[in-house]
């Protein structure tokens, strides 16, 4: 997926994966580029940037719950994956920022969102979708297609599909307990992650 973003006479064309890392690395370059890619409609500038600004703000991009999930359902309107995954994490959990309105739960439209998101092979649909689909959270319990969509995301390096798997393996009630693969992934997972069964 690339982003597009014009500027006057030029244009530069930016992998999603690589304006993702600049957020971290670059916060006020990222943060610049995707404002002038919303400007221009892009829906992974818009997805990045509703996504900051909802969720993950930083001295350059300020909290803001509304306008993120203003820019969050632009980019979900356009088919964006990042964008489905990200508002139906949201939904699955609510949302309550420091400050501002609080974005309740809506488990039925999470699920929507979450599958669309994995549908497209999507790292965050597939994690909180499987972890809704184990533990039977507002949706009917699928174990197997679950741990079938963490394995995927966790794959692909996703810390909350890593940390639910290396739960699932290691307490053993849901899959056959294998306790070196529980700890494998509990090597590469942050201790923020958590799934209770």
């Amino acid at each position: 997926m690339f982003i597009q973003i014009g500027c006057s006479n030029s244009s530069f064309k930016y992998d999603y994966l690589t304006l993702a890392k600049m957020v971290s690395s670059d916060p006020e370059e990222s943060a610049r580029l995707c404002r002038k890619g919303v400007a221009k409609g892009n829906a992974d500038a818009q997805a990045l940037l509703g996504f900051m600004m909802a969720c993950s703000p930083n001295e350059y991009v300020q909290l803001n719950l509304k306008q993120g999930v203003a820019l969050l359902e632009k980019s979900v309107d356009q088919g964006n994956a990042f964008a489905q995954g990200n508002l139906g994490m949201m939904c699955s959990q609510g949302v309550f920022p420091p400050s501002g309105p609080n974005f309740p739960r809506d488990p039925r439209r999470a699920c929507k969102l979450l599958t669309l998101s994995a549908e497209q092979d999507n790292a965050i649909g597939q994690a909180f979708l499987g972890s809704m689909l184990c533990i039977g959270e507002d949706v009917p319990r699928d174990v197997a297609k679950g741990v079938e969509l963490l394995e995927l995301a966790s794959n692909k390096g996703h810390p909350h599909a890593q940390c639910c798997l290396a739960l699932l393996y290691y307490g053993g009630a849901l899959v056959e307990k294998n306790t070196d693969k529980a700890l494998s992934l509990s090597l590469y997972t942050p201790k923020t992650s958590t799934m209770t069964i």
